[in-house]
């Protein structure tokens, strides 16, 4: 049970930071002052690097006084890397939300290997006493997500996972609904010498951006494209699938693998072809 908590978690701090990407687009053009914003920086990088090492006593001399016991608490988690994205500034460059995209592994339940996940995290950092710190703002009754509103989970105790963290707040949403955030409309085409292409869209469905690319090696014999890779929210790509020499094509059928980041989204495309011998 803690495990599909935490898998749950996973996926709404994950959800998160990409729907306050869509709120307030101005915010994120800010210029803060160079000496603020370094400031900022090796702080954050100092944080973030002691989670990358496990060392969260040492992380713990960056939280904020009033939010100590909150991360104390909190379910930490080892970051395998991470990268500082976007800072947001506000209250006159003295509050923070910092987007890092950090490696992580996230166990699903029926899946034998945890899954390797990039993580969108927002933090909040605020100026106390001329130094940055980090900090945990009370939570809001509600958020606001691809899925609606979802309010945090009030049968968490404090410092389970999706309660108080250092990433987010509440449950996350299913497995099922997870699926839904990106989605294409074949899973199978069939190519002939008559009608040698097919095409098959895969639409974003995420309030921010994500990329998508053809995973492992197109079978010989095909030829596989999109026509874009990088889609922000509600932008769709094509696939398009040509048949290039049937005669290489002996065992249909072949599958042609798109992988959607960052939340690591795999859809499988079939395509069937004639045997050779057939016209």
């Amino acid at each position: 049970m803690k495990e599909m908590h935490f898998a749950r978690f996973v996926l709404f701090a994950a959800l998160l930071p990409l729907a306050a990407m869509a709120q307030a687009p101005t915010d994120l053009f800010q210029k803060a002052p160079p000496e603020i914003d370094q400031a900022l920086r090796e702080r954050v990088t100092a944080f973030l690097q002691a989670h990358v090492d496990g060392k969260f006593r040492l992380a713990d001399q960056y939280v904020a006084e009033d939010s100590k016991d909150a991360f104390f608490e909190a379910h930490k988690r080892r970051y395998r890397d991470f990268e500082i994205a976007k800072i947001t500034y506000s209250d006159e460059y003295t509050k923070a939300v910092v987007l890092a995209v950090c490696g992580t592994e996230m166990t699903i339940p029926g899946q034998q290997s945890p899954l390797p996940v990039k993580m969108p995290v927002n933090q909040y950092w605020k100026i106390v006493d001329g130094k940055w710190f980090w900090y945990l703002p009370p939570a809001p009754a509600s958020y606001d997500t691809p899925f609606g509103k979802m309010k945090p989970g009030a049968d968490n105790p404090p410092g389970a996972a999706g309660q108080q963290s250092p990433s987010g707040f509440g449950q996350g949403p299913s497995l099922a609904q997870l699926g839904q955030l990106a989605a294409i409309d074949k899973t199978e085409v069939s190519l002939s010498p008559g009608n040698p292409s097919a095409v098959a869209t895969l639409i974003n469905r995420l309030p921010g951006k994500a990329t998508v690319h053809i995973e492992g090696d197109v079978p010989e014999g095909l030829d596989a494209k999109l026509d874009r890779t990088d889609l922000n929210g509600g932008e769709s790509a094509k696939l398009t699938v040509k048949l290039v020499d049937a005669t290489k094509l002996t065992t249909p059928p072949y599958t042609v693998r798109l992988r959607v980041d960052p939340l690591n989204q795999l859809f499988a495309v079939k395509v069937f072809t004639p045997p050779p011998n057939k016209k």
